[in-house]
């Protein structure tokens, strides 16, 4: 998939959603919030645009791997952990919009805590597997 087309695009949208919040932002402010949302949302559908091409490409690349189980749910939780980080992210933007930085900075460090909850079941399965090959040489 050629990704530039892409990314002009995405470069539009932005570009276009700036320029209008410009105008509208002199006349409402709600307006203004709605336009912001909008704005990201539509760059967020070119990010998962984006982002299946490269989840098809890792996933081809697991079907071939000896090891699936481990790999796959590895991956499976950085899918998961990079949704996380994007959504928490996205939101705690729209939170600091809207003037209220103490509620983005909440927003954020739940998305945090979510990453970690997230990885500790892939950290437990590496631990095990270690652990098995270090009974595997003695």
């Amino acid at each position: 998939m050629d990704t530039f087309p892409l990314v002009i695009k995405a470069c539009g949208i932005g570009v276009l959603t700036a320029l209008c919040l410009i105008i509208v932002g002199q006349l409402s402010r709600g307006y203004a919030t709605v336009l912001r949302i909008g704005g990201g949302v539509l760059l967020f559908g070119v990010f998962l645009v984006l982002l299946e091409g490269s989840v098809s490409a890792i996933e081809s690349v697991l079907l071939v791997s000896e090891d699936q189980d481990i790999a796959s749910e590895a991956f499976e939780t950085m899918l998961k952990a990079l949704g996380v980080a994007l959504i928490s992210r996205f939101c705690s933007d729209i939170c600091r919009d809207c003037g209220e930085g103490t509620l983005a900075g909440a927003v954020e460090s739940v998305g945090r805590m979510a990453i970690f909850a997230l990885s500790v079941p892939t950290m437990v399965s590496m631990l095990e597997a270690a652990g098995e090959m270090l009974e595997m040489i003695e």
